[in-house]
């Protein structure tokens, strides 16, 4: 072939089918579908699960970390970028503050939560395409969808579906970039530049969300290198130096944030290091299904560990993904317990969603025995349907959701009188009572009284740096507290009757008794006591 000087000879499409087939390691391949019924079933996904994320939205009250969201999105938009307020990066505290501009009910403040949920199916099914073909895309798209545990962070007020999504998308565009550059592209070319702008997007938004994705970045980048190293030795200098140089912009783009987070304290320490059976059950229960029989559950695993198996047959990219999001990214969060803190929690290996439904789809895939494979498919797919029915039709007893806690502030606050003065444990409680009591009279509890917050002392308080707030000079009592201080005399004086809510999980230890032995000794009698999910309310008569 005659080419102009200086010009690259295009690879030819055998060397292409060889570098891919390299890449993925797959012999078998895999199912497919028209073109149109594929589009279809993806959208017929999307819409099924648009209802079931969308059509409970507002159904539980706040519990008390939405509480603290929803208030912490009354700072400016220049104080939530700078100030070292919150331990979590700031992304959806802005997120939020802009949906709750339209709305700050429950559904205002989890719409975000349930958009970015919506959206991450669109990164695993076109990555579960790329590596296992259409099939396998979709049912790895469908097995996400149909999510208890998805679910139930789609309708969470927090920043977990938010790091999801961009962890996802990093995830896909990685696997993109890594096939783009060992074609041989150009460095500069059309898709090594839309594959690392994809990255680039990814990453920096999964940074500015959780600061979890620092170590799931690292465990991704570093088993892209390693499998490279292992299949394609020659390859693997121009990749690991590609992936080098696409961080650099990712670290500039987080460094901002990075440069305030050096100013927060880690005061996360009410975590137990999980025992490895307690971490493998909390696996188990974010991949699988939930509030299912044991029969279905037990058909969902074994789809789950047949796909698995089946990969490790035909080691390829698939195995690598497969075994990153079910085994070595867990891991690797549970070993932080023993150098760092314990942060081992169903929200935190969210990602491990991903490996169940490639290992699913995986299976749906490459299956060698076709109605034995549907079968499986079949009933982990009836599975996770049955189990998103329970997500949707829980009932008002039903106490958590997955790992996630339910607490009906919401019941508790309107159940008491308008006249009633409501008193609480502890200020991080405030904003998620003060949201449903509205004007009605909340104190803080303390040692000489009480605080009689509004909302900018609120602010004023949990405004400051993680560091200031959690080591205070008594000496230097901030203007807040002072300003919104009432003594016990004061309080009593005015309030015929009190009611003390108490969140089950809250209150400092022995507080709840101080506050009680307060109360009787200013002749206050115990009258009645009523539970809401999570929540408990002691009413107290003069």
């Amino acid at each position: 072939m005659n080419t102009h000087p200086g010009t690259r000879t295009a690879p030819s499409a055998n060397a292409l089918s060889r570098i891919w087939t390299l890449l993925q390691g797959e012999w078998c391949p895999a199912r497919t579908l028209p073109a149109g019924y594929e589009r279809t079933a993806a959208g017929l996904i999307v819409l099924i699960a648009a209802v079931f994320r969308f059509a409970t939205l507002g159904q539980d009250s706040l519990w008390v970390d939405e509480g603290y969201t929803l208030a912490s999105a009354g700072h400016s938009y220049a104080h939530i970028f700078t100030v070292p307020f919150d331990t979590h990066p700031p992304l959806h505290f802005a997120l939020v503050k802009f949906f709750t501009g339209f709305s700050n009910d429950e559904w205002g403040l989890r719409l975000p939560s349930a958009l970015f949920a919506l959206f991450s199916l669109v990164p695993v099914w076109l990555l579960g395409r790329r590596m296992m073909g259409p099939v396998g895309g979709l049912v790895a798209m469908a097995v996400l969808a149909l999510s208890y545990t998805h679910l139930v962070y789609a309708n969470n007020g927090r920043d977990y579906a938010l790091l999801l999504f961009f962890i996802l998308l990093a995830a896909y565009a990685a696997q993109g970039l890594a096939e783009a550059v060992l074609r041989e592209d150009r460095l500069v070319s059309r898709p090594v530049l839309a594959w690392t702008g994809l990255y680039t997007l990814g990453a920096a938004g999964a940074l500015y969300s959780h600061n979890t994705a620092i170590l799931y970045l690292f465990i991704l980048n570093a088993a892209l290198c390693a499998w490279v190293v292992a299949t394609a030795p020659r390859r693997s200098i121009r990749l690991i130096a590609v992936l080098a140089g696409v961080h650099i912009p990712v670290f500039l783009i987080w460094s901002p944030w990075l440069i305030v987070m050096l100013g927060t304290s880690g005061a996360f320490d009410w975590l137990h290091q999980m025992s490895p059976v307690e971490a493998a059950v909390t696996l188990a229960a974010t991949v699988g299904p939930n509030a299912v029989s044991a029969p279905l559950l037990l058909v969902f695993f074994l789809a789950l560990v047949s796909g698995a198996a089946l990969s490790l047959l035909r080691p390829g990219w698939s195995l690598v993904m497969i075994v990153i999001h079910l085994a070595a990214f867990p891991t690797f969060i549970w070993l932080m317990g023993f150098v760092y803190k314990p942060i081992y929690m169903e929200r935190i290996i969210l990602p491990a969603m991903l490996g169940g439904a490639l290992a699913i789809g995986y299976l749906a895939a490459h299956g060698r025995r076709r109605w034995v494979t549907a079968g499986l498919v079949g009933a982990a797919l009836l599975a996770s349907l049955v189990s998103a029915g329970a997500y949707t039709l829980r009932g008002d007893s039903v106490t958590n959701v997955g790992a996630q806690v339910i607490e009906d502030w919401r019941g508790a606050v309107s159940a008491q009188a308008a006249d009633e003065t409501l008193i609480i444990c502890d200020t991080f409680t405030w904003p998620v009572v003060h949201h449903y009591a509205g004007e009605r009279r909340l104190i803080v509890h303390h040692e000489i009284g009480g605080w009689d917050l509004t909302e900018q002392d609120w602010l004023d308080n949990y405004g400051q740096p993680v560091a200031n707030r959690m080591v205070q000079d008594e000496a230097a009592k901030p203007d807040w507290m002072s300003r919104s201080e009432v003594v016990w005399d004061d309080i009593v004086a005015s309030s015929p009757s009190i009611v003390f809510l108490k969140a089950e999980i809250l209150c400092n230890d022995g507080e709840p008794e101080i506050l009680r032995e307060r109360l009787a000794a200013s002749g206050y009698e115990l009258e009645s006591t009523s539970h809401w999910r999570g929540v408990g309310a002691e009413r107290y008569v003069r």
